[in-house]
C-alpha cells in the first residue's frame, strides 16, 4: 500500500481570533477489482501544507485503472466541522482519473475524515474502492497576551420606556371599531355555509408508487447519498404497511424484529414475509451497519419495493389458508 504524507506546518498570526495550523495526513489504498487481471490504485494528495481556520484545502484523489473502465467520484460524508465546498473531475488521461475536492475546516484539534469511496465500473462488473482515513490537525496559536488579558463581556443594553404617540391610540381604536362592525354585519347576513365535497382519498398503494417515483427522480445514489436513499425507501415501505388495509400495523414505530413477529402472528404467506423482511434488513444494514451498495443495487432495491407494493395491492389472499396454517404449525 503506497502512502503520501503531507508535512505539518505552522503559521502564526497576532489576532483577536483563534487561528490554527492544519496538518494533513493522506494515505493511498490499492484495491483489486473482481477480475484477476485488472486493478485500481487510489492515491490521495492534499495541499497546501499549512493554512489557518476557514482557509480552503484541496484534496486530490487520483485513480489508476484500465483505459476502458468508468470511474465515479461521489461526494463524501464529512464531519460537521468540515465542509465540501467544491468537487471537480477533469477528463481522464491515459488511464488516470482525478477527483479534486475543495474543503474548508472550521475547528481546531484533531479531525479524522472517514475513508472516501470511489466507484470503478468495468464492462460487466462494478467495484467500490476506498482511500484510507485522512487525519487533519489544527493547532491553536492564540497569543498568550490575549488569553491573559482581563477582557470583560459587554453589559446588556438598558431599555428605556418610550410612550406611544397619541395617533397610535386613535388608530387602535379605529381598528377595534372596524372589527366590531364587521362581526356585527356578518352575523346579520347569516351567510349560508356551503359544504364542499371532500376530495377522494388516494389509495395507499397509489400513494406509495407516487413517492417511489419521486425518490427515483432524485437520483440520490448517483450523487453519493446512498444512506439517504435507503432511509427514504424504508419510510415509504413502512408507511404503505401502516396505510394498506391488508396490513394495517404501526410499522414506522416498530423494528425489523417486531415487524417479523407481527407478520408471523397474523399468518401471512412465508414468501411474502421473506420478501418484506429482506427489504427491511437491507435498509437496516445501510443505515446502521454502514454498508455501501452500488448504484445498481440501490436501483434494484427500489424496484423490489415497487414490485412488492404492486403485488400486495392486487391480491387479497395474503393470509395462509387453513391447510397451509396446519402445515406451518406442524413444521
Amino acid at each position: 500500500m503506497g502512502r503520501k504524507v503531507n508535512s505539518m506546518g505552522r503559521a502564526m498570526r497576532g489576532t483577536r481570533h483563534a487561528i490554527g495550523v492544519l496538518t494533513l495526513l493522506a494515505e493511498s489504498v490499492h484495491v483489486l477489482l473482481a477480475a484477476p487481471a485488472q486493478s485500481a490504485t487510489v492515491s490521495v494528495h492534499t495541499s497546501p501544507d499549512s493554512l489557518t481556520v476557514g482557509d480552503p484545502v484541496t484534496v486530490e484523489v487520483r485513480v489508476e485503472a484500465a483505459a476502458g473502465d468508468v470511474v465515479t467520484f461521489p461526494r463524501p460524508q464529512t464531519p460537521a466541522q468540515v465542509e465540501v465546498v467544491n468537487l471537480e473531475t477533469p477528463p481522464a488521461e491515459a488511464g488516470t482519473w482525478m477527483g479534486r475536492y475543495t474543503l474548508s475546516v472550521f475547528d481546531v484539534g484533531d479531525i479524522v475524515l472517514p475513508p472516501w469511496s470511489v466507484q470503478v465500473q468495468t464492462d460487466t462488473q462494478t467495484a467500490i474502492v476506498y482511500t484510507d482515513s485522512i487525519r487533519l490537525h489544527v493547532a491553536s496559536v492564540l497569543d498568550d497576551s490575549l488569553a491573559a488579558a482581563d477582557i470583560r463581556p459587554l453589559k446588556a443594553q438598558q431599555e428605556l420606556p418610550v410612550p406611544l404617540p397619541l395617533w397610535i391610540w386613535f388608530a387602535l381604536a379605529a381598528v377595534v371599531l372596524a372589527l366590531a362592525l364587521f362581526l356585527w354585519h356578518r352575523r346579520r347576513r347569516r351567510r349560508r355555509v356551503v359544504i364542499a365535497p371532500a376530495a377522494p382519498a388516494i389509495a395507499p398503494h397509489e400513494a406509495a408508487l407516487v413517492e417511489l417515483r419521486k425518490l427515483e427522480a432524485q437520483q440520490l445514489p448517483a450523487s453519493g447519498r446512498i444512506k439517504e436513499h435507503y432511509v427514504r425507501l424504508s419510510e415509504i415501505l413502512r408507511q404503505y404497511l401502516e396505510a394498506a388495509p391488508q396490513f394495517g400495523f404501526t410499522a414506522l414505530e416498530e423494528t425489523t424484529d417486531e415487524i417479523r413477529r407481527e407478520l408471523r402472528a397474523r399468518g401471512y404467506r412465508p414468501q411474502l414475509v421473506q420478501t418484506l423482511l429482506a427489504l427491511c434488513e437491507e435498509a437496516d444494514l445501510v443505515k446502521f451497519a454502514k454498508m455501501q451498495p452500488t448504484i445498481l443495487e440501490c436501483d434494484a432495491a427500489l424496484d423490489r419495493v415497487r414490485r412488492f407494493v404492486n403485488e400486495t395491492a392486487r391480491t387479497s389472499l395474503l393470509q395462509l389458508r387453513e391447510s397451509e396454517v396446519a402445515e406451518v404449525v406442524a413444521t
